[in-house]
């Protein structure tokens, strides 16, 4: 009985393959076709890790700097500028930012005086940063604002004790509350 259901099984299977024919030339895929899918499966690869290159704190920054995004999308920028736990260099390249974005803005652009008061009482507290490179960076910003202010609070972050930081820290608040 086995092996009569045995030749039953072989029989089908040799059917089967004996049914089974070879493909036809035109249903042969080209040469030209398959370099075409290859080609394509590659640009998707190299899109998928410059996707997954992309930094998006770095993009952000870069926008801002140069002008891309827009000049009251500030937020971000001061975000990573306060971080404590951001990078070094993002910090940096934050103020930079800022710094660019507005030195060519008119002093008596009142629209632009009301943002540059806003961005800089979200920095203020920067002035009195334990990390000396901060409160430069954070300086810095507020004399590419007000540079004449800047001058008449006199405040020297390299140099600066706790004590003329919080001076300089009274004095902004002082000029920026407007009183």
């Amino acid at each position: 009985m086995r092996r009569v259901i045995a030749g039953i099984l072989l029989s089908g299977l040799c059917a089967a393959a004996a049914s089974a024919r070879a493909p036809t030339f035109d249903e042969l895929p080209t040469v030209k076709a398959i370099q075409d899918q290859a080609g394509v499966k590659i640009e998707e690869a190299r899109r998928a890790a410059a996707e997954a290159q992309k930094d998006p704190k770095k993009e952000l920054i870069d926008s801002y700097s140069n002008g891309t995004a827009s000049i009251f999308a500030w937020k971000g920028i001061v975000d990573v500028l306060k971080g404590d736990s951001e990078q070094i260099a993002y910090r940096q390249a934050a103020a930079d930012a800022i710094r660019q974005r507005f030195q060519n803005v008119a002093p008596s652009d009142t629209r632009m005086d009301k943002l540059k008061r806003e961005i800089a009482q979200s920095i203020l507290k920067l002035l009195n940063d334990k990390d000396r490179q901060v409160r430069i960076w954070a300086h810095g910003v507020l004399v590419v604002f007000w540079p004449g202010r800047a001058q008449a609070i006199g405040y020297n972050p390299e140099a600066a004790n706790a004590r003329e930081r919080y001076d300089a820290y009274k004095g902004w608040q002082k000029f920026l509350s407007g009183r």
